[in-house]
């Protein structure tokens, strides 16, 4: 029901049946053809406007719908979602024609998942927290939250009440296909943030088990609990990016925070006058 009133108004202006916008095919592509890195990359150097990454899209699969042919193939003749189809069936086949190159590259979007490190696009979550200060921060983030929610998850599942382990599935299972959903494509820290609201109820249980295990008199359980925590932080902390490659992603974020400045004081001034 939500996305109707978006379906029906592609259908009336494209004539086909989309449901939000002809994007998975291109989006597929970049998260999954022959050298990509597991994050986004712009099909052109340079080219990250809305407007161009579709004129891009056409144009790339028309170049790869015109070799498939044989014959010249304007992106002209192409929509949007014509030229998506093509390049989930070019992804496809570049994924057969190497699966154990695109096997490592699912295992390096699960690391860019589960990783500590916020991806950036247009907004950078470590940009702005150093900008506005450390006293303004708590040190918690998902390289915390992703071990107390292992932990938690361990501990839900081995709970003597059916309800804890009811409830611990059924959290895991949605954190699954969130998963899922984001590495079939590409990773972003915006894009994984879907699965936060699983993992927190499952943080939280894990950071109360923990606390009742260190007053209790079981001091096995609780050294093999904070082993858990301790295994799974280093693994999310683990580097995923060089400080060099940190360090130009996040000059685009400064990059966008001049260029909204720039505009407020444009704006600025031409209330003053």
């Amino acid at each position: 029901l939500a996305l109707a009133p978006c379906a029906w108004l592609n259908y009336l202006a494209e004539g086909r049946l989309i449901l939000t916008s002809a994007n998975s095919g291109v989006n597929f592509f970049l998260g999954n053809f022959r050298g990509a890195t597991g994050t986004y990359a712009a099909l052109s150097p340079g080219t990250q406007e809305p407007e161009q990454q579709r004129q891009d899209t056409v144009r790339m699969a028309a170049t790869i719908a015109s070799l498939a042919a044989e014959h010249a193939i304007s992106p002209s003749e192409l929509s949007q979602a014509q030229a998506s189809k093509i390049l989930w069936s070019e992804s496809l086949r570049q994924i057969a024609a190497a699966p154990s190159d695109w096997r490592r590259l699912m295992q390096r979007k699960s690391r860019l998942f589960w990783a500590s490190y916020e991806i950036p696009d247009a907004e950078g979550y470590d940009v702005y927290r150093r900008e506005a200060g450390a006293a303004f921060w708590l040190p918690i983030g998902f390289g915390t939250l992703v071990p107390l929610a292992g932990l938690g998850t361990l501990l839900a599942l081995r709970s003597a009440r059916p309800g804890h382990r009811q409830a611990a599935t059924g959290l895991a299972l949605a954190t699954a296909a969130c998963f899922l959903s984001v590495v079939v494509f590409f990773v972003f820290g915006r894009y994984r943030m879907v699965v936060v609201p699983f993992l927190l109820p499952l943080a939280g249980y894990g950071a109360v088990r923990l606390v009742e295990l260190a007053r209790r008199d079981t001091l096995r359980k609780f050294l093999a609990a904070v082993g858990v925590v301790i295994v799974l932080g280093i693994a999310a902390h683990l580097p995923v990016y060089s400080s060099a490659q940190r360090g130009v992603m996040d000059s685009a974020i400064y990059y966008n925070l001049g260029a909204a400045a720039n505009r407020g004081s444009i704006a600025a001034f031409r209330l003053d006058k």
